[in-house]
């Protein structure tokens, strides 16, 4: 008898953020930031972020900063608590296969500020963003 395939429980992107705040950053004083092709700088969180993810799962992986200047320079996170939850959401709700196994978020405190740090594995399927669903629960992708 044919074994059935393991069911992945969907997770609730609030109960993922406190497994976050388990881990307290440690302060650092200095780190030099620069983009690659696997490393992604962002000043603030927004809506291309989804888009990098699925890029960085459908390749070779990477990690994607935010609160860091395209030149390398620390502008912080304004709001931690919303950035994270945001990131969660989009991590649970926005791309598709469910991605979690292979994405890592966490802190760093520099200088007095926090920076927000995505590590993506590669994926082992092919991703894609959920634009949105229909009253059929159908969804279109793009």
């Amino acid at each position: 008898m044919a074994s059935a395939a393991p069911v992945t429980k969907p997770y609730n992107p609030k109960e993922l953020y406190k497994l976050y705040k388990l881990y307290e950053p440690y302060e650092l004083n200095s780190m030099q930031f620069k983009e690659t092709d696997t490393v992604e700088l962002k000043r603030i969180y927004n809506e291309t972020i989804e888009k990098e993810l699925v890029a960085f799962l459908n390749t070779q992986g990477g990690i994607l900063y935010i609160g860091v200047e395209d030149d390398g320079s620390v502008v912080g996170v304004d709001n931690l608590d919303e950035t994270m939850v945001r990131i969660s959401e989009t991590i649970s709700t926005k791309i598709l296969p469910n991605p979690q196994e292979f994405i890592e978020l966490g802190t760093k405190y520099i200088n007095g500020k926090y920076v927000v740090e995505i590590s993506i594995k590669k994926g082992n399927s092919l991703y894609y963003i959920k634009k949105y669903s229909d009253d059929d629960g159908d969804s279109a992708v793009t």
